[in-house]
């Protein structure tokens, strides 16, 4: 019998990419140490896979298993599918594969199409349960992803989540046993961390890189709050002081805000903005910058932050998230343009930047120590499911 794991991640939505190919890298290499068959499925064709080596198949979803999806949703008819034993075209095609069990890198609606076949999911986040009043998470969306995860999480044979605090919320909010649920927090992306060969001068040169600047590597959503940091610079120019800041990430919504603010406060020669860097691109942002900021509301984790203990680069944190950066982070209020100000000021003290540099070596070290038993825990109770 054999494990799948299913890599069907987005590589432009950053930090859940990033996420689910460490996971697919470390639980693949424990799956062979302990003589159990993993086999990758994507959906189609995948470089960056391609570039780490790692073998994969690819097995595609008909129309007609998503109308087995919908159909599996509708109470009457569910039942009739469930009496008469039918199966979508897509389970077919792993029990051909002799597969026994499949593990998804979220909540996905694609474990709709298995009866026979046990699954394990992914939950990234439950932010829109903390903060529905952002325009991401309300409306349809929140009605989805209340719906994936009360359906689908009772059903999943265990649930990954990235920390130990978001394990509690998820029992909380949907009723799951603990021992159903395994943490395993996120670490520097791969993808970032063997990007080795990089000039800094030449990318210095290609982004016409002439002053020092914070980093602020985010989608342009509305919680990543962006706009604190305009603030901070806006009130800091009255004040006849410069600091530069320089944005990385996709628009989702929230950039044409952003990029009018910049006009409006004056400050278009304080900020730049770029899409999507490559990932060599952005290791080289990382080391060149003063430090991380991080005004995100959302959490419980982060990858930038883990980035930036990796590298050695300070971080000043949104105080909604210490639970994740405990002493390796200077904290403001995510609301608080003050607070901001007087971390950054603080980063000016050597030994700040010392202390905070070693304090995130150390938390990184915790991390992967709390990384490390998760993943043994998660293959050995799957190694308990498909006896």
């Amino acid at each position: 019998m054999s494990i799948a794991i299913l890599f069907d991640a987005d590589i432009k939505n950053g930090g859940s990419y990033h996420m689910s190919i460490n996971n697919l890298l470390e639980i693949k290499k424990k799956f062979n140490r302990n003589n159990l068959n993993c086999v990758i499925l994507t959906h189609e064709s995948n470089s960056e896979l391609e570039r780490l080596n790692i073998d994969y198949q690819i097995i595609k979803i008909t129309f007609f298993d998503y109308i087995f999806i919908l159909l599996r949703n509708i109470i009457l008819i569910n039942n009739v599918i469930i009496r008469i034993n039918l199966i979508s075209a897509f389970e077919k095609k792993l029990l051909k594969k002799n597969i026994s069990l499949i593990i998804f890198s979220f909540v996905s609606y694609k474990s709709y199409l298995l009866k026979k076949i046990n699954f394990t999911s992914t939950v990234l986040d439950v932010c829109h349960r903390d903060f529905p009043f952002f325009k991401e998470v309300r409306g349809a969306v929140y009605l989805i992803r209340e719906y994936l995860n009360k359906n689908i999480l009772p059903l999943s044979s265990l649930v990954i989540t990235d920390s130990d605090f978001l394990k509690k919320k998820i029992i909380n909010f949907y009723n799951l046993s603990p021992n159903s649920i395994i943490s395993i927090p996120n670490i520097p992306s791969s993808l970032i961390v063997n990007n080795k060969k990089i000039s800094l001068r030449y990318v210095k040169k290609k982004y016409n890189i002439t002053k020092s600047f914070f980093f602020y590597p985010a989608k342009f959503w509305y919680h990543k709050n962006h706009i604190i940091i305009l603030k901070v610079i806006k009130k800091l120019k009255v004040r006849k002081i410069n600091i530069n800041c320089i944005f990385c990430g996709r628009d989702k919504g929230n950039l044409k805000f952003i990029r009018n603010k910049i006009l409006e406060y004056g400050i278009s020669k304080n900020v730049k903005i770029f899409d999507y860097l490559k990932d060599k691109e952005v290791l080289a942002f990382y080391k060149i910058c003063k430090a991380l900021i991080m005004p995100t509301y959302f959490g419980p984790t982060n990858m930038p932050p883990v980035e930036a203990w990796y590298l050695d680069v300070p971080v000043v944190y949104s105080s909604y998230l210490k639970n994740h950066g405990k002493n390796a982070a200077l904290y403001f209020n995510p609301n608080s343009v003050d607070e901001l100000i007087q971390a950054l000021k603080n980063l000016d003290s050597v030994e700040i930047k010392k202390k905070l540099i070693l304090n995130g070596r150390k938390r990184l070290k915790e991390i992967i120590e709390e990384r490390n038993s998760g993943i043994s825990l998660f293959v050995k109770k799957i190694k308990n499911l498909i006896k």
